[in-house]
């Protein structure tokens, strides 16, 4: 089982004087970074309370959709157990329990989410409030002195929002002190490409006829070691496309909680039962949209997330999800899009890709690292007007044995004086990239400086409206951050007569002069993804998937005015 990076925090909420006090492992200490404290109440009654002794801080936690005990499960199918450790303890300073008086009972009132948040007690039955605690779901309950300890919160769902009332009532019914405060559950933040890269996957295959991706495998075995594994193609039907089937995400919690959270695809296609042999106990699986309803837009090398952005002046500390829109029978599901747009953190938009074949976001832009920019990255984008440029740099003879095979363009020259070739880029250059990247400028707050054209062309597919790369598209690559820093892994556009002189090909070295300057020597790897990935409409991103460490800002706080 891989071991969940946890922030080692105490997960310990302590009613204190003056506001929750974040622990270490002996639980002692103060946290001047602690979540947001709620409010304090009014001393009531009698005056015999103490408000400030019944403060305490808003209450942010994960979902409990793991299988912490391997019973095949979601955790929140089962009362808690030992191994049980997403939910969020609720625990009362001995400074609370002092002020308690013999007859006096603590009242807890849930107001909000009741479905998606209970609290437990000490019994391993029933919870106390909120979710399967009755019909109807109790909202208030009163506690006795003796049955304040082992209080546990536990979300269900995400974003799900409670406010959290707690009073000390006297023997005369009287509210002796009270506060209220919010509980809440981390949205879903799904990755991006600044994150450090924790573990890649490629489905490995061999087809006959020299079409396999063993070139490609043994680059991803020499540059990532044991953070890389091999999936066995034999296992699941031959089908390479791992980008497509999963996404990964992450929840935050404010005692330090990190719940993993594989997004399962409806595409369902021979790597279906991926997330769930990928999952073991520490990742949560979760799938949005009825299936059999898949089309090819609900693959997600069609969901891409940006890195932190500011757009307007509004930041976005976990960057934001885009997606394409294929046309009529190629959209996301609506329940996917429905849920990506409730966690809000991430305001996911919407862009044109009817004018592909294959209609996915990831076949024409990325974002990579840049720490020499301001904004710390640098967006890639398709260009056709570049292609045609340095093409023409290049002497017609020069003999295209890949093109040749696949596409029926032999030389340089071929290309070039292919008329209907070039009417449909300038076409997709002027009705699509062009429109496309001044949405994107909006939508992401990007400057020319941001942007680093690429030399792209593409060739009809299926039908006269649709598209697919004819070089293979660059920036259809993948991303990884180690401790040694950034590497690039790109496919090979193989635009030179020699496969194995990568050194002679005017399109590697463009590639690698657009570069910024922080990517040194061997940043930028080329690998061989033609005839599994690129003759059959996919690229290096496609055919790879990556887990990454999370951003860990506190969402409720970084985030709080998108979420608001």
């Amino acid at each position: 089982m891989r071991s969940r990076r946890w922030l080692t925090i105490c997960a310990s909420l302590s009613l204190v004087a003056g506001g929750l006090s974040a622990c270490g492992k002996d639980g002692g200490g103060s946290d001047d970074e602690g979540a947001d404290s709620g409010t304090a109440g009014e001393t009531g009654g009698d005056g015999d309370g103490d408000g400030e002794a019944w403060a305490i801080d808003n209450i942010y936690g994960v979902t409990n959709r793991d299988d912490d005990d391997g019973n095949g499960k979601p955790d929140w199918m089962d009362p808690p157990f030992a191994g049980d450790d997403d939910l969020s303890p609720l625990t009362f300073s001995a400074e609370m329990l002092e002020s308690m008086g013999n007859t006096d009972v603590a009242r807890l009132t849930l107001n909000g989410d009741l479905a998606g948040i209970r609290i437990w007690g000490a019994s391993d039955g029933a919870p106390l409030m909120g979710a399967n605690s009755g019909s109807p779901e109790v909202s208030s309950l009163d506690l006795s002195l003796d049955q304040m300890e082992n209080l546990s919160i536990e979300f269900i769902d995400y974003m799900v929002s409670s406010t959290l009332t707690v009073e000390r009532i006297g023997e005369d019914g009287e509210s002796l002190d009270s506060t209220e405060v919010t509980v809440a559950g981390s949205p879903l933040i799904l990755n991006h490409h600044l994150q450090p890269s924790e573990h890649f996957w490629v489905v490995s295959v061999n087809f006959g006829g020299g079409s396999n991706n063993a070139s490609m495998i043994m680059d991803y075995q020499d540059l990532f070691g044991e953070d890389f594994s091999s999936v066995s193609g034999n296992v699941y039907g031959g089908d390479v496309w791992i980008q497509d089937e999963v996404e990964f995400g992450t929840q935050i919690g404010s005692a330090g909680e990190r719940q993993d959270i594989i997004v399962d695809s409806i595409r369902d296609r021979g790597l279906d039962n991926f997330a769930e042999d990928t999952a073991d106990t520490v990742f949560a699986v979760d799938t949005w949209g009825p299936a059999g309803t898949a089309n090819s837009c609900d693959s997600f090398g069609n969901l891409e997330i940006t890195p932190p952005i500011t757009v307007d002046g509004v930041d976005y500390p976990y960057g934001r999800i885009y997606y394409g829109d294929g046309g009529v029978g190629c959209r996301v599901t609506e329940e996917l899009r429905t849920f990506l747009d409730a966690q809000k953190v991430q305001a996911p938009i919407e862009t044109d890709t009817s004018w592909l074949c294959v209609g996915h976001a990831d076949e024409f832009s990325t974002f990579i690292p840049d720490p020499d920019s301001e904004k710390g990255f640098k967006f890639l984008y398709a260009d056709t007007g570049e292609a045609w440029t340095l093409l023409e740099t290049m002497d017609p003879d020069t003999a295209l044995p890949r093109y040749l095979d696949t596409h029926g363009h032999g030389t340089v020259g071929e290309i070039l004086t292919d008329n209907e070739l070039r009417t449909r880029n300038d076409g997709i250059q002027a009705n699509y990239l062009d429109p496309i990247l001044a949405q994107y400028k909006a939508e992401f707050g990007l400057t020319d400086d941001d942007i680093i054209l690429i030399p792209s062309l593409f060739e009809q597919c299926g039908g006269p409206g649709y598209n697919v790369a004819l070089i293979p598209g660059t920036p259809n690559l993948i991303v990884a951050n180690e401790d040694g820093g950034t590497k690039l892994i790109v496919p090979d556009p193989y635009v030179r007569p020699d496969d194995n002189d990568q050194a002679s090909d005017p399109f590697i070295a463009d590639f690698v002069a657009r570069m910024p300057a922080s990517y040194g020597a061997g940043d930028v790897v080329f690998t061989d993804d033609w005839y599994v990935y690129h003759a059959n409409l996919g690229e290096v991103h496609c055919g790879t998937n990556v887990q990454r460490t999370p951003d860990m800002p506190k969402w409720w706080e970084a985030a709080a005015h998108l979420v608001d």
